[in-house]
């Protein structure tokens, strides 16, 4: 599946906004939505290791936002480590006890599940992403599929349930 028909598999309309996502007065940078949109992609159009991604035009065309807004996006995930699926328990305690105050999360409150996402980027303070989903292990393969390996090699084919 090439990038064309992968935006066209998810549906994202050309004339969506990028921060039509974030609730009011609270304010997040534009390539940060814009990799969550990504993301998104990634796991509705269920591309695997080898499958072509959208070029920086057709993600910039679908997702309503400038090729820089895409390219900064895509530096944010190119800054991956380590990834796991959360249950809910561990999404819980993520959340709650074990929170911490310079994470970002993007949650729902009805979505019980979800993935952690550590930040690898040595410039980036934040040190972890936590994103609600109803599927943690597609997402975690996804994004694993996109992790850079410190040796340099192909991305990490690991299975579904395999932490790095």
């Amino acid at each position: 599946m090439d990038g064309a028909q992968a935006l066209a598999a998810v549906g994202v309309p050309a004339e969506q906004e990028a921060g039509t996502a974030q609730p009011s007065g609270a304010y997040r940078p534009g390539y940060e939505l814009v990799a969550e949109q990504i993301l998104q992609l990634i796991v509705e159009s269920q591309l695997r290791p080898g499958d072509r991604m959208p070029t920086e035009n057709e993600l910039a065309a679908r997702l309503g936002t400038s090729r820089t807004v895409v390219r900064e996006a895509v530096k944010i995930l190119s800054a991956i480590g380590r990834v796991r699926a959360l249950d809910p328990a561990t999404m819980r305690d993520l959340l709650g006890r074990d929170a911490r105050a310079d994470a970002v999360l993007s949650i729902r409150p009805w979505v019980v599940t979800g993935v952690q996402v550590e930040v690898a980027d040595p410039a980036d303070r934040t040190p972890y992403w936590v994103v609600a989903t109803r599927r943690p292990t597609e997402l975690a393969t996804a994004l694993r599929t996109l992790a850079p390996r410190a040796d340099g090699d192909e991305p990490d084919k690991r299975s579904p349930g395999e932490d790095r």
